[in-house]
């Protein structure tokens, strides 16, 4: 009876489910209508995807060479390991959360967002290091690059209302151009980053003085703090230098000249909230920040000689000391090809009157103004006229700066893109060769345009062959593991791997060790590094150390440990003599126990820096003043608790949430003018939407052809 009541409770469901469906079948159709849309929209996008496709297929082909996950096979850059373990900020939120502001494993320890040299707060690079780890993060990280690169001249051929092979041509040629994958001859990661990072604020810039979209203003707002927080510092001031010259974009005298004002006026205060988690921190530590500087200035290079370097393609060239230049080829490599040169003057002979010959000037301008900023003139101008004031040694602290340089790369092939569209419409002439067949006369039309297609594809490849060489793999000898391992301590004393060899670097990060001294070129005013308790050297015998034994397994690698003082929490008591106390933790959390007979004076062998705070058995304690973090204990057993929490940075991140809010509520907002009504489509946008074909009509003097040749 059971099994009865069972089958007709099923029954009963299923007609009831029947019933329910049945009603819903408008909603149904509603589905299907939605579903029917959606194609139609994915159809007319197509064309569009297709193109992102192939420069993503660009991409990782370029990047090919190292996109192994292999984590002992890196990019052969003699800074990259250096450059990428900046990334383990990563790794210390997942470890322990807030402690990341606090970059405590590197000479004496400094705050994790105040510096400009990493990359750390980029969006690629979170993504990536969060999901691949710092050493496979950063080499798809290298593909998202590449790809930015592409997708910059891409958007800026859309935004200046180009065809399809203009926008297509232009973003291979950025992907596989010198300035990005000339710098990492040198593992410049972070250079290659910031450049095609700059490279995406520039089509945003244009199309908000073209249509005063509010939602191009966010893109731009957006895509400029992402610039802003990819690292080095170089670019950045090269792009600060180059944007006054938005004012050549301005619709001046027109009608929403003040609309385009204010748009810009949203984009920059967006950047300065998305940013805020660099920008704080950096403005607040700037003046205690040193760099070294060359008074000589060696290897600027004079601003005639550095045209040759998009032109040159000999690779060896660019590695050799004539011209002004010094054997480092990632400063200077920004090889396009004499292809891109000429068809860049077409563009600039081309270009319609009105936006469009505004938007040639802009391209122009900044092309001319990226290239005088990585010259040699304006630096010895500006120390002849600022002598001794100080900021002549800011100006000569600026040694790397001809890769400021590589900015000119995306407005020399913007105009560039602009000749190749004028030339295909140009030449859209059909040709009609008519032969003798079998049985009757046959015509075979060839249009002269599609002449345009293998020069093109060769002006590419022609690029490729140059730059392509300059980012190869290496692989991480056995030592490096052998050294970080013999390197590990009990608690957190401070140790050194073998001088200035950035092998050791991202091993020590990711091991959580605490490197006492590494020669950065910049660093922090009046904060000596700590000594190391332990060390490893092949090349001499550290200061005050002595001889340990040799790492396991290695034969050329001493260890060395010093005999005393150099404890990483040490207490002096009032009596005069000391105590050892045990540390734990990691970056800007550090937990101390010490045992004590008398009152004393704990020392913890990191630099005191505003925003840490300490308490002593769960209650406040106020920390002394000098270079390391110091504070007052009695005697008996203590929990002493460290840690660094920056109010700036905290504000950094709040500002940072508070920008996200705003562009997704500004995003769905309609765009409208000073009067209140819907702004217009732009002139780009309206000549995206006309074939490239019928831009220009039988420009030649020939009519099309019309049917057949009978």
């Amino acid at each position: 009876m059971s099994e009865q009541v069972r089958l007709v409770a099923v029954i009963a469901l299923a007609c009831s489910a029947l019933e329910n469906w049945r009603r819903r079948v408008p909603d149904v159709a509603r589905l299907r209508m939605g579903w029917k849309q959606l194609s139609v929209k994915f159809s007319s996008a197509r064309g569009t995807l297709l193109e992102l496709g192939v420069l993503v297929l660009a991409a990782v082909w370029m990047s090919a060479p190292i996109l192994n996950f292999d984590s002992r096979l890196v990019s052969a850059g003699a800074d990259y390991l250096m450059t990428i373990q900046f990334h383990h900020v990563w790794s210390r939120w997942s470890e322990c959360g807030a402690c990341f502001f606090w970059n405590g494993g590197l000479n004496g320890g400094s705050p994790a967002f105040a510096d400009l040299f990493p990359s750390s707060l980029h969006p690629l690079v979170i993504f990536t290091t969060m999901g691949w780890g710092v050493l496979n993060g950063s080499k798809l990280a290298l593909v998202g690059i590449f790809f930015m690169a592409g997708l910059a001249q891409w958007w800026l051929a859309r935004v200046m209302g180009l065809g399809w092979l203009a926008r297509l041509w232009g973003g291979l040629l950025a992907i596989v151009a010198g300035n990005i994958v000339g710098r990492m001859q040198m593992g410049w990661f972070g250079v290659a980053l910031a450049t095609a990072s700059a490279a995406l604020v520039f089509p945003p810039l244009v199309q908000v003085a073209g249509s005063a979209s509010r939602r191009a203003a966010i893109l731009l707002g957006i895509v400029f703090a992402c610039a802003l927080v990819a690292g080095q510092g170089y670019i950045q001031f090269g792009l600060l230098l180059v944007l006054p010259l938005t004012l050549v974009l301005l619709p001046w005298g027109e009608p929403n000249f003040w609309l385009v004002v204010r748009r810009y006026t949203l984009a920059g205060g967006l950047a300065f909230l998305l940013s805020a988690p660099l920008l704080l921190p950096f403005l607040m530590n700037a003046s205690q920040m040193t760099k070294a500087a060359d008074v000589n200035l060696g290897g600027i290079q004079s601003f005639t000689f550095i045209p040759l370097s998009f032109v040159v393609n000999n690779a060896r060239f660019y590695g050799t000391e004539i011209l002004g230049m010094i054997r480092f080829p990632a400063l200077y490599t920004n090889y396009i090809g004499w292809l891109a040169a000429l068809l860049a003057l077409v563009g600039v002979r081309m270009a319609r009157p009105g936006q469009e010959t505004r938007v040639m000037l802009f391209l122009l301008l900044t092309a001319m103004a990226a290239i005088l900023a990585a010259s040699l003139e304006p630096r010895q101008f500006l120390i002849h006229l600022f002598p001794k004031s100080g900021f002549d040694y800011q100006i000569m602290s600026l040694r790397s700066s001809p890769v400021i340089a590589g900015l000119a790369v995306l407005p020399i092939v913007g105009l560039a893109t602009l000749g190749v569209d004028r030339l295909y419409a140009r030449l859209n002439i059909h040709l009609q060769l008519a032969f003798q067949g079998t049985r009757a006369l046959r015509a075979l039309t060839l249009p002269l345009n599609w002449l345009l297609v293998p020069i093109l594809l060769w002006g590419v490849w022609n690029v490729t062959q140059v730059t392509r060489g300059w980012l190869y793999p290496a692989t991480l000898l056995p030592t490096v593991a052998r050294v970080i391992d013999a390197l590990k301590t009990p608690t957190l004393e401070w140790a050194n791997f073998p001088w200035g060899e950035p092998a050791y670097l991202e091993a020590a990060m990711a091991k959580g060790l605490k490197i006492s001294s590494y020669p950065f070129a910049w660093g922090w005013k009046d904060r000596p590094a700590p000594e190391p308790l332990v060390a490893a050297e092949n090349k001499w015998t550290p200061e005050n150390m002595t001889a340990s034994g040799m790492v396991p397994n290695e034969d050329a690698v001493k260890m060395y440990r010093a005999s005393s003082e150099r404890e990483y929490a040490r207490v002096l008591l009032d009596s005069g003599d000391t105590a050892i106390c045990a540390a734990r933790g990691a970056a800007g959390d550090i937990d101390v126990h010490c045992e004590m007979t008398r009152a004393g004076t704990l020392t913890v062998k990191e630099n005191n820096w505003p925003g840490w705070g300490a308490a002593v058995d769960g209650k406040f304690a106020a920390l002394g003043s000098g270079q390391w973090l110091n504070v007052a204990l009695p005697a008996g057993a203590h929990d002493i608790q460290l840690r660094y929490r920056p109010w700036e940075g905290i504000l950094g991140f709040i500002l940072f949430g508070l920008g996200c809010v705003m562009c997704v509520y500004l995003w769905r907002q309609a765009d409208l003018t000073n009067d209140g009504a819907p702004v217009p489509p732009s002139r780009a946008a309206v000549l995206e939407r006309i074939p490239v074909w019928s831009k220009v009509k039988d420009p030649l003097g020939f009519r099309k052809p019309q049917g057949s040749v009978p």
